[in-house]
């Protein structure tokens, strides 16, 4: 029944009749001793349990008014309504031919309903009825015909029946008389009526909550029957079971419902306490939506309830072995039995069981159903203790090629990786991987044993060998040499010292000495027909009288000759190689510094005695790349060491481009006029903290100038791939990524490393190189300085330091087969050559960038 605004003055008019009504309120006597009569809303007779240890925590006859309490377990001796001492007393009526209908249309008094099966309505209501009308529902007084109210109840399901009440003896039975003695009472009701219809409007904004509070009064399903048990036995609701929607009444729901406690599926609650009879709070966390109220429904009037964190009262019930949430457990309370919850502890759950933390509708060994109509997002279950997956040791530091353990397993849909396991077959590996059968912990080849994923007597996939087995372990720095501190597996060997002429494989040596502060280098093959298999080095000198240096190396990897092959130049820092085989080099200078074109065969009387345009007007200029996807459309560019320096971006003519392009001949691609552009940032919030933004480019020098000294300040190492351009700033120590094509960019500390936390930026640098297997980079810091590297799952691993050099590590190449690593320790002079012990190639790729420790 739904009550609107309209019907409230009769509401509270019947409410205000039986508060004026004494015997109404006393009309119960606990003569058992086991209650405490407690009176709450004064409309009917509630009792709470004295002693704790009653199972019923309260005994509430929510339909009877003249003699109460019905029988509910143990509730007090109902007692006869005392007589009036100067009147006898009224006498209830007893219907004798059970045959009338609803009478009291006009007084709303006695509302009787008889019990005919043809009637919808086949139960005896006294709900507007007070001390003198009798309870009994089997019988209903002898009044005169009438016609039912429109607005009477129309009920599916038969009330439950009350206890027989020992009733006075019926005077008169059949004329009702009774009922007539108190219509001096109606006439005066009838004024108090009317004074509450004046303020019928100032009540209008709570007619939900009346709505809700009829609902209550008189629900649509049957009152559950106090149990002893902490959660009903029954199994999950049938499917003719009534399905009730998730009501909003209030905070705390039960400031608005009768006897203080909530209904099925109405809240908001807070604890246990605030619901009727044993239904509990449902407590929900979350916002988003996901937490249910087991055994209700989201309707029309309350979908958006879901998405806020209002607790709602429930009817738990009892599905061992399915996720089932069944309040709050705890040992003060009640114990949470098989794949219930939800549970804080082990101490919350029945017997062995232990409670599992769970995330989200994850599942747990031992349980089912999760994620179903009485599983509650993120809440934990008690369950049989959980065997746990096989726990590899962790021993040691993993490494480059370390065991996996993949509790998962290997199998044909699923195939494992490299180094990964358990597999039973070749079937379960990738392609050209076979399965390596162990009894114990024997090595396993091309992979590391002795990591936190090597398990005993587990198979692993791996690639058969046909070279020997590896011994290289990126990052286990185990072997000292020459100054250095090696990964396990490498060797090294000083190539060249600044003040020292080279010494070659044949005994000679170089004409000049070695050049001072070698900086930014780079290998080439070596095209001459004497040096079949050979290539070049090339190495830039950033001292005040620089230029660039060159050691050539025949097809083993030895020494066959030194010399400058660029001179008359200063402080050639960086530099970068074009993709027609020639090398750029960069004075970081100031207003003369420019940016050079060398060609790494010639001597240095044979290269150009001119700059590229690449350098314009001057600048600090650190490094050079390119973009050459479309090789008809190419873009460089050059960064500059400046707190005003912004970084350059050239596109050269397009006719020369063409004309580069049918001859094979690009020399003048760098050296004839273009189009100088610079870059602007522009932060998503325009702040200089900001992680991302977008970028353009400007004609503007000044104007972009001033922009690099506001968000990006002294630019140094830059690299393209794939279309993401990469620099470093030296001074707040941060990689940028420039997307070129969606012109967006993010910004990240190098403090921690390079690409620390960016594994899918390594990735996409990775995959261009199918034979690469790492991104090796150098490292400028105050001390320690070596070269470092990044895998595909952005793990960081440190290949060389040193304890006993202390400059900056520069010039990072690798020769053509990849073989041989090339580094300078700058301020030292020195120039290694690091190759594998086990005679296998380095993976190929590096990035000119350098990772700033501190």
């Amino acid at each position: 029944m739904i009550l609107g605004i309209k019907n409230f003055p009769v509401l509270l008019a019947t409410l205000f009749a039986l508060a004026l009504d004494p015997a109404v309120v006393d009309g119960c006597t606990d003569t058992s001793g086991a209650f405490v009569h407690r009176n709450r809303e004064r409309a009917w007779c509630s009792w709470a349990k004295k002693d704790p240890t009653l199972t019923v925590s309260r005994c509430s006859n929510n339909d009877l008014y003249t003699v109460c309490p019905v029988t509910c377990d143990s509730c007090p001796t109902p007692a006869p309504i005392p007589s009036s001492p100067t009147a006898p007393a009224p006498t209830p009526c007893l219907d004798t031919s059970g045959t009338f209908d609803i009478d009291g249309t006009t007084k709303n008094w006695c509302n009787w309903v008889k019990k005919d099966p043809t009637f919808t309505v086949n139960r005896c209501s006294t709900r507007n009825l007070s001390t003198f009308c009798p309870v009994a529902c089997n019988s209903c007084p002898t009044l005169a015909p009438s016609v039912a109210p429109s607005h009477a109840p129309t009920l599916s399901t038969p009330a439950p029946q009350a206890a027989p009440v020992t009733l006075p003896p019926v005077m008169n039975p059949g004329t009702c008389d009774c009922c007539e003695k108190v219509e001096g009472k109606i006439d005066s009701m009838e004024i108090e009526v009317k004074k509450i219809q004046a303020i019928e409007q100032k009540v209008s904004t709570i007619d939900s909550k009346i709505d809700a509070l009829m609902n209550y009064l008189m629900p649509p399903s049957t009152t559950s029957v106090p149990s002893a048990s902490p959660v009903a036995s029954t199994s999950a609701p049938s499917q003719s079971s009534p399905v009730l929607e998730v009501q909003y009444v209030g905070n705390p729901c039960g400031s608005f419902s009768p006897g203080g406690e909530c209904a099925e599926c109405t809240g908001d609650c807070d604890s246990d306490s605030d619901c009727a009879g044993d239904l509990r709070c449902a407590q929900r966390r979350s916002s988003g939506g996901e937490e249910l109220v087991p055994g209700c429904v989201w309707g029309p009037n309350s979908d958006s309830l879901r998405f806020d964190d209002s607790d709602y009262c429930f009817l738990p019930i009892s599905q061992p072995g399915i996720m089932n949430y069944v309040g709050e457990c705890s040992s003060g309370s009640y114990l949470c039995g098989l794949c219930e919850g939800d549970c804080d502890s082990d101490s919350s759950c029945e017997g062995d069981l232990v409670c599992v933390e769970r995330s989200g509708y994850s599942a747990v060994q031992g349980c089912t159903g999760e994620g179903g109509s009485r599983d509650m997002y993120d809440k934990d279950v008690c369950a049989p203790a959980q065997v746990p997956s096989p726990t590899p040791p962790s021993p040691t530091p993993d490494y480059l090629n370390s065991l996996i353990f993949n509790s998962n397993g290997c199998s044909g849909n699923s195939p494992c990786t490299n180094c990964e396991g358990p597999c039973s077959t070749s079937n379960d590996c990738e392609a050209d991987l076979v399965c390596f059968q162990r009894s114990a912990s024997e090595s396993v080849p091309g992979c590391v044993t002795r990591g936190s994923g090597d398990v005993s007597g587990t198979n692993y996939c791996h690639e058969e060998l046909t070279n020997g087995m590896p011994t290289y372990i990126p990052g286990d720095l185990t072997k000292r040499e020459n100054g250095l501190v090696l990964s396990t597996g490498l060797s090294a060997r000083i190539i060249a010292q600044t003040g020292s002429r080279v010494s070659y494989t044949n005994g000679g040596r170089s004409a000049s000495s070695f050049h001072g502060d070698p900086d930014a280098g780079a290998v080439f093959e070596d095209t001459s027909v004497t040096n079949t298999g050979g290539w070049i080095y090339v190495s830039n000198s950033e001292k005040s009288v620089g230029g660039v240096g060159a050691i050539t190396f025949n097809s083993n990897g030895d020494v066959i000759n030194y010399e400058m092959i660029l001179e008359n130049t200063s402080q050639n820092c960086g530099g970068g190689k074009t993709y027609w085989g020639t090398w750029v080099t960069c004075e970081e200078n100031g207003s003369s510094g420019q940016v050079w074109e060398v060609d790494p065969a010639l001597p240095s009387n044979s290269q150009r005695n001119f700059p590229t345009v690449l350098g314009g007007t001057g600048g600090n200029y650190e490094s050079f790349a390119y973009d050459a996807r479309d090789r008809f459309n190419p873009t460089f560019y050059v960064t500059n060491d400046s707190s005003s320096g912004s970084l350059v971006r050239f596109t050269p003519d397009a006719n020369t481009v063409q004309q580069a392009e049918q001859s094979g001949d690009y020399s003048n691609v760098l050296t004839t006029s273009g189009t100088l552009e610079w870059l602007m940032l522009h932060p998503v919030s325009g702040s200089a903290g900001d992680a991302s933004g977008t970028f353009s480019w400007t004609s503007s020098r000044n104007t972009a100038d001033s922009n690099a000294n506001q968000f990006y300040q002294n630019t140094e190492g830059i690299d393209i791939r794939n279309g993401l351009l990469y620099f470093v700033t030296k001074r707040s120590k941060h990689l940028y990524i420039l997307d070129l094509d969606a012109l967006t960019y993010t910004k990240t500390s190098t403090v921690s490393g390079a690409f620390d936390g960016q594994p899918d930026q390594i990735k996409r640098i990775l995959d261009q190189d199918p034979e690469s297997e790492m991104l090796y980079f150098c490292e400028e810091a105050s001390s320690d300085n070596g070269i470092h590297a990044r895998d595909y799952e952005g793990n960081f691993y440190t290949i060389i330091d040193s304890d006993t050099l202390s400059s900056e590590t520069t010039g990072l190449a690798f020769s053509p087969d990849n073989k041989h690593m090339y580094i300078s320790y700058q301020s030292d002079g020195l120039i290694y050559d690091i190759v594998r012990e086990d005679g296998y190639p380095f993976g190929s790729m590096r990035l000119d960038i350098k990772y700033h420790a501190d």
